[in-house]
């Protein structure tokens, strides 16, 4: 028997052996892509262009940056190999008008592409397949489209709710689509945000024809990038039932991330590299590797340090998204454009509280994050958290609040004709220089990454309060044991996922570091006694965060057979008061031996023959 085919694709959903996989040793359909550059080709070139130009005292200043940033920068795991993507031209078009759909199916079928016509029919016929031409048309009560690029999965929900997968019809060649267009009003795609692949332009004639334009150029072999770097060891979920972190999973737009058996699993085919795990991550469990949080930080520490001089002001950084026009952002911020460095950001998901406080470090007068409309509200409202937090920090170390700020992009307020905006944005903060920038150390950890950035800030601010009170749902902070309650069970340092809660020695007693301290409140559902709360903050002291301390400890209780200690006091006491006139420990011998040692406990037990307890 022949060994098995290798396969394109790790993920189930995409284990399918086609035309082009190089083992099959059949061609007949495959079209060579010479001298043809393909959507994919193209992005690659724009990030290429996309990088911030450097020249004169700015590339020295970046070469010197970049040394600085990255020393002692924490090992990163390696890169992982680009994902591979076959796309066969298998083209869904799903329009309400059949007409419509068919005269644009034969546009696209010149083309190259195999075309199937789906309309969506909201009466009493059902699902229903025929053919119109060279097109297969599928008719249907309603169309529910999921998956990516490469592989589209289609259902139909009937009126009773059951579901057929449109593959399964009688008559059709394929498991799967490769692309979509969809022309309704409400795109049919499951997901909060459009996969590449999926074109839902809707009734826009100029992104209908930009559409057709770019479909005819996605098919053949893609190489797309595994965004994400996951480590499991890190992970906070599935950590306990009563109190699970399940932020991931709930702001991915495209459920490219799901829990199997109490353990993250991610999809990297579906996943998009919108950031906004690793953003919401306070374990940072989850790294961005396409790009790089370190490739960022170089390029905007390159960029302030060849703007910053100590006879102007500090430039104004704006992050923003790419797909927002710089020329409008230039007209927002009026006669201020001048002193600030527009920053275009990939994805605005990746910015986070670690990179605006190391903007302010590397020179920036303020930051302001300016996210497009269209960003999935999940991400924007994280965001928007981010901001505040970072606004929140600079306040309690007496800078100007404004030096941190979030604009949500309004595009219908634009007039993109004469780029005019009718409410101007006013100047964000001082415009008094600052002390030397910082050099940071760019490592892949964002909460050393933010603790740096905080305790620069704290250094040259003057503020004598070391530690800033965060809002109940931020990733620092200490936990505070109330002692009357407390009988050192330690189930707490049991429960601590991160190492930050410790016992140690013969002193009941606990200890805290507080740099490794995520606020998961893991320690707080496991406390039987209820006495332990969550405090959030920032301690802008490296080393007295990182150092140990006795947030919790008692006398031992010796026993009173042996003398060794066995417990604390606090135990002990609590295991009287309890079993105080329970019907196992009536007699006053049986509540002395609560007071002993195990070894001593049972051999009293044994001597006295009093097996009631």
């Amino acid at each position: 028997m022949a060994a098995p085919l290798p396969l394109d694709f790790q993920s189930g959903e995409f284990n399918i052996v086609d035309d082009l996989d190089d083992n099959t040793g059949n061609y007949r359909t495959f079209d060579s892509l010479d001298g043809i550059i393909t959507a994919d080709m193209r992005h690659h070139e724009e990030r290429k262009q996309m990088k911030p130009p450097q020249s004169g005292n700015g590339e020295e200043a970046g070469e010197n940056t970049e040394n600085e940033c990255c020393a002692d920068e924490t090992v990163r795991p390696s890169p992982a190999p680009p994902l591979t993507i076959i796309s066969r031209g298998r083209l869904l078009i799903i329009s309400p008008d059949i007409e419509d759909a068919l005269n644009i199916g034969g546009l696209l079928d010149e083309q190259g592409l195999t075309c199937t016509v789906c309309v969506p029919d909201r009466g009493s016929r059902g699902l229903s397949f025929s053919r119109r031409g060279p097109f297969a048309l599928i008719e249907a009560n309603s169309v529910s489209v999921s998956g990516c690029f490469g592989g589209f999965a289609v259902t139909s929900a009937n009126a009773d709710g059951n579901q057929t997968n449109l593959a399964s019809i009688p008559g059709r060649e394929m498991d799967f689509f490769d692309l979509v267009l969809d022309l309704q009003p409400t795109p049919s795609f499951t997901g909060k945000l459009l996969p590449l692949g999926y074109y839902a332009p809707g009734e826009d004639k100029v992104r209908i024809d930009e559409a057709l334009a770019e479909l005819p150029e996605m098919r053949g072999r893609f190489t797309k990038p595994k965004f994400t770097h996951f480590r499991v060891e890190r992970c906070l979920h599935g950590r306990s039932r009563i109190h699970d972190c399940t932020r991931c999973l709930d702001i991915c737009p495209v459920a490219a991330i799901r829990s199997d058996g109490r353990t993250i699993v991610t999809d990297p085919y579906l996943c998009q590299g919108c950031g906004g795990c690793a953003l919401v991550c306070p374990a940072d469990a989850i790294l961005m590797q396409a790009p790089p949080r370190k490739e960022l930080l170089i390029a905007l520490a390159g960029q302030l340090a060849g703007a910053v001089a100590p006879e102007h002001p500090q430039p104004e950084l704006v992050l923003y998204d790419r797909n927002i026009d710089s020329r409008i952002l230039r007209n927002m911020f009026g006669n201020f454009a001048d002193n600030h460095i527009f920053f275009a950001v990939e994805e605005i998901g990746h910015i986070g509280l670690d990179t605006l406080l190391a903007s302010l470090d590397f020179g920036a007068g303020s930051v302001t994050l300016i996210c497009g409309r269209e960003r999935p509200t999940a991400i924007k409202q994280a965001l928007e958290r981010e901001v505040e937090r970072g606004k929140l920090i600079v306040q309690e170390l007496h800078f100007h609040p404004g030096s941190i700020r979030f604009i949500v992009h309004p595009d219908d307020q634009y007039n993109l004709e004469t780029m005019e905006f009718p409410g101007k944005i006013e100047q964000s903060g001082p415009s008094e220089p600052l002390p030397p920038p910082a050099a940071l150390t760019c490592g892949h950890d964002k909460r050393d990454l933010i603790r740096q950035a905080a305790q620069h800030l704290f250094a040259i601010s003057g503020a004598k309060q070391a530690a800033i009170a965060l809002p109940a749902d931020a990733v620092f902070g200490t936990i505070v044991i109330d002692a009357a309650e407390c009988s050192l069970c330690m189930a707490c340092v049991g429960a601590c996922p991160s190492g930050a809660l410790k016992t140690s020695g013969d002193v009941p007693c606990i200890s805290m570091v507080e740099s490794h301290c995520h606020q998961c409140g893991l320690c707080m559902a496991a406390c039987p006694e209820d006495a332990i709360w969550m405090q959030p903050r920032l301690l802008c002291d490296m080393e007295a965060a990182d150092t140990p301390v006795v947030i919790r400890k008692e006398e031992p209780f010796n026993c009173i057979g042996c003398g060794e200690p066995f417990a604390s006091q606090a135990m002990v006491s609590r295991m009287l008061e309890k079993l105080s006139g329970h019907w196992m420990y009536s007699s006053e011998r049986q509540m002395e031996r609560l007071k002993m040692c195990r070894t001593c406990r049972t051999r009293d037990t044994l001597m006295t023959g009093d097996f009631g307890s």
